[in-house]
């Protein structure tokens, strides 16, 4: 009796094992590839070559992968599944993965961006029906090359008229803003401070949707730690488009809150 009790555990013992590795076959982890498409794109600049980077997290329909660059092709990467459901075609694919709001199931630009030296974290999206992700980049990248003294603690950009954060669609390679989630305002956050130099120009990078942005629409308000600031409004029509980096070189000046120190460009 005893043999055949122990004749049944290990029958059971053997049926669970292949039910467990026919559950995994079932829904066998996905290889994909990931390219950038060479324009002025994300992720590290490193000379005229945008390159993905160690560390970089995109989402495929929800679910996380790491990315792992190609040491011979920088704008190349292989994606390493994390965690999420398997995604199945047609693909969509976002970076950085924080982007995509599992809850909701909708994709969001952040109110705050973060600084981070040589880097910017503008959205990329590639739309696919196989395991090739192609990836471009679905806003316009502002470049400030900062000179002057003392740290920037924060840059802020306030429009008038258009959302520059908060929910978004992808249609035809852009970003449209969506109802009712969308502000008029976004700020890279700097956290203790960027030395600026007097010679040498401090480089900062602000994403924002496309769009035409009329004389006076956006605002420009660089902060330091003490909340002084040097404000740089809009005088002439500013058309931004996806995919592509538009560069301001200022020498900054802060004044104290209150005072006059509007500057235009």
């Amino acid at each position: 009796m005893k043999s055949f009790f122990k004749f049944i555990l290990a029958a059971l013992a053997s049926t669970a094992a292949l039910a467990s590795c026919t559950k995994q076959d079932d829904s066998p982890v996905k290889s994909f590839t990931a390219i950038i498409e060479q324009a002025q794109t994300k992720t590290t600049l490193d000379g005229e070559v945008v390159k993905w980077s160690n560390g970089d997290r995109v989402s495929i329909n929800g679910a996380v992968y790491s990315v792992e660059p190609s040491i011979e092709k920088p704008d190349y990467a292989k994606l390493a599944y994390i965690r999420g459901s398997v995604p199945t075609a047609p693909y969509i694919a976002v970076y950085p993965a924080s982007f995509y709001d599992l809850e909701t199931g909708n994709y969001y630009l952040p109110q705050e961006q973060e600084y981070e030296a040589e880097r910017f974290n503008a959205p990329m999206v590639a739309v696919s029906s196989d395991e090739n992700l192609s990836f471009s980049n679905v806003c316009g990248v502002l470049c400030f090359a900062l000179t002057g003294e003392g740290k920037v603690a924060e840059i802020e950009i306030n429009s008038e008229k258009l959302p520059l954060s908060g929910q978004f669609k992808v249609n035809n390679g852009s970003v449209v803003m969506q109802e009712p989630e969308k502000y008029n305002w976004i700020t890279l956050d700097c956290g203790i401070g960027v030395e600026l130099s007097p010679t040498a120009p401090a480089i900062f990078y602000v994403y924002l949707p496309a769009g035409t942005y009329t004389a006076g629409d956006l605002t420009v308000v660089v902060r330091n730690p003490d909340n002084w600031q040097y404000t740089k409004p809009t005088v002439q029509d500013a058309v931004v488009q996806s995919n592509h980096i538009y560069t301001f070189d200022w020498e900054v000046t802060f004044s104290e809150p209150g005072e006059d120190n509007h500057n235009g460009h």
